[in-house]
């Protein structure tokens, strides 16, 4: 029981699924695999309207032949944006580095632009935390005759407020 300094009691704010469905911000940290490479990610979103949002993502994946430091910006629809687990679809694109590990592989680093498509979905489970899980398909725009196609799968939690 929380008193004001005038001794009253201070009614505190309690989090629930509508909180969930009123969402503007959310942070979160997701692990998952990228091309066969362990991946970490993290990200911020921002929800503009009932069921769309713009998210931001910093990634690294790191191999046994490379190291690969990403980024994308993203639109994310909601469809059900009232659903206790509410799916979604996202397309971006971004940048990607690829440090090539030198004792095996003697070829430049490369830097590519990125297109990306995801699924996913998000589940509120409690107070202000939700888990997602995501594929997402991504293209990485190279100078050689064909571009590279990556598939990543993640899942982590998020915060939202």
């Amino acid at each position: 029981k929380t008193l004001s300094s005038a001794g009253n009691l201070v009614a505190l704010q309690r989090f629930g699924l509508a909180n969930f469905e009123k969402m503007k911000w959310e942070l979160g940290v997701l692990g998952g695999d990228f091309g066969g490479a362990p991946l970490v990610s993290g990200l911020l979103a921002y929800r503009y309207a009932k069921n769309l949002s713009v998210e931001f993502t910093a990634n690294q994946a790191s191999g046994n032949l490379s190291n690969n430091i990403f980024a994308s910006v993203s639109i994310l629809n909601q469809p059900f944006p009232n659903w206790r687990v509410s799916p979604y679809f996202t397309l971006g694109m971004g940048k990607i580095v690829t440090k090539l590990n030198k004792t095996l592989v003697q070829s430049p680093d490369r830097d590519n632009e990125l297109l990306l498509a995801g699924i996913g979905a998000r589940t509120y489970i409690t107070k202000r935390f939700v888990f997602r899980v995501e594929y997402r398909n991504y293209v990485a725009l190279t100078n050689q005759t064909e571009n590279d196609e990556i598939e990543e799968w993640k899942m982590g939690f998020g915060v939202f407020f």
